[in-house]
């Protein structure tokens, strides 16, 4: 049972992703939701000042969008099923699928307390609920499954999905990036062994890298506030690619050069974590401003099938480029199978970072365009509703 006690957003990502990965209702805490506002109110109510404030908001608005996709994505599966279990539902799902009538104007309701932190009109609201008869919940919750929710077909959503070049664009630099960044880090044990001889810091020299990573978070989000996604990412790359060719060129000698190299090329890591998962929602709404169709499971699944399908190709490539320069574990390296070894674990991933970096420069969605399409369809909606 997944469950909310702080706000980490890495987790949160895993239970969306798992939501959309399976057919099935993962079952949650039935205050999953609740507990959620209320971190978000007491994040929201902190005060910070300067990049802390920034960071705090691009935090709260991933968190949002990943809250809102969930919700959707749950409420949509309970649509399409005319056997779930009611004992898997939040209160706040139960409330939505309780009155057809209303059943929009509660959803709205629930997401906009959830974002804006409002726990208290959440537990009010489920209270109230829970003085219903279950039975009347029931025979309500089948009426909804019937008639509320008319999904797109396949064909429509096909046509959304290919059409959605901001979205290939982000799908394939995340499929370049991952596998190239998993062969440089599986490379990097190797190297750091038979090169250097210092097996003994690996740990050390691991922690060094992903840390600086991780720390760079906050970072590239006011970054992506302050010059946008794309620049950022873009800003990212230019990190990495004079990080990779210090590692290239530099001779390292000792262990605090390669831990000075590493944290450099870590802080460019940093991007990929923020500006993926910020990015992906805007690419949502851009296929539904172009062809009206809201796709948040196809594009979630195809871009879970490029992180699983790095990993593969990763392994893949890896294995090939070792047996090709003659390289054989728990032996002696010849000097030349270390130097093709540096050349390899530098090189590669430099020709995936250049390809990303062209890649993105051709994402179209700033902040500007981004109002433009929530603006669009939003008043597409009304002009429905009103029709």
């Amino acid at each position: 049972m997944s469950t909310v006690e702080s706000l980490d957003l890495k987790n949160l990502h895993v239970i969306v992703l798992q939501e959309f990965q399976s057919d099935d209702i993962q079952e949650l805490d039935t205050d999953f939701f609740r507990n959620l506002s209320a971190i978000i109110g007491k994040l929201k109510n902190e005060e910070y000042d300067g990049i802390e404030k920034k960071a705090k908001e691009q935090i709260i608005s991933t968190v949002t969008n990943l809250t809102e996709l969930l919700l959707n994505r749950r409420l949509e599966k309970i649509s399409n099923s005319t056997n779930i279990s009611y004992s898997i539902l939040t209160d706040e799902e139960k409330f939505v699928i309780d009155s057809n009538d209303e059943m929009e104007e509660r959803k709205d309701m629930i997401i906009s307390g959830i974002i804006n932190g409002k726990s208290k009109f959440l537990e009010n609201t489920s209270t109230k609920h829970k003085t219903k008869p279950i039975t009347v919940r029931f025979v309500k919750e089948r009426e909804f499954n019937s008639s509320i929710i008319q999904l797109p077909s396949f064909a429509k959503v096909f046509k959304s999905v290919a059409n959605n070049y901001p979205f290939w664009i982000v799908f394939a630099s995340i499929l370049i990036l991952g596998s190239t960044s998993i062969m440089f880090n599986n490379n990097l044990i190797y190297f750091v062994k038979y090169s250097l001889d210092l097996h003994e810091y690996q740990g050390l020299i691991l922690g060094i890298s992903s840390g600086s990573a991780l720390l760079a978070i906050p970072l590239w989000a006011y970054a992506a506030l302050k010059i946008g996604k794309r620049n950022s990412w873009m800003a990212s790359m230019t990190l990495l690619i004079i990080g990779f060719l210090f590692f290239y060129f530099s001779p390292i000698n000792s262990l605090n050069e390669l831990l000075l190299i590493l944290g450099f090329i870590g802080i460019g890591n940093g991007a990929t974590g923020v500006l993926f998962w910020s990015m992906l929602p805007d690419t949502i709404e851009y296929g539904e401003w172009r062809t009206g169709v809201r796709t948040e499971s196809s594009l979630y699944g195809f871009m879970t099938f490029a992180q699983k399908a790095a990993i593969a190709m990763a392994a893949l490539l890896l294995g090939l480029v070792l047996t090709q320069i003659g390289f054989e574990p728990n032996t002696v390296q010849s000097e030349q199978t270390l130097q093709e070894l540096k050349f390899i674990m530098t090189w590669i991933p430099l020709t995936g970072i250049f390809l990303s970096f062209i890649l993105v420069s051709f994402y179209p969605i700033n902040k500007t365009f981004h109002q433009k399409l929530i603006f669009e369809i939003e008043r597409k909606k009304l002009n429905h509703e009103t029709n």
